[in-house]
């Protein structure tokens, strides 16, 4: 293997590294922002059960 070659499949190499990394990233945001609108809703469903059970009681 010639140099040429070693650069272009370290030139990959880095190239599907950083790709992975965007991913991830990406990932994780996305599953940060879920967790935190599902404690959203269920805040809400709690909230919502309590004012119907105080709505019931009446």
């Amino acid at each position: 293997m010639d140099f040429a070659t070693i650069t272009g499949l370290l030139s990959l190499l880095t190239l599907i590294v950083l790709v992975l990394c965007g991913v991830v990233l990406y990932l994780s945001v996305k599953m940060i922002s879920l967790r935190n609108t599902v404690i959203r809703l269920n805040k809400q469903i709690k909230q919502g059960a309590l004012c119907d059970s105080k709505t019931d009681a009446h």
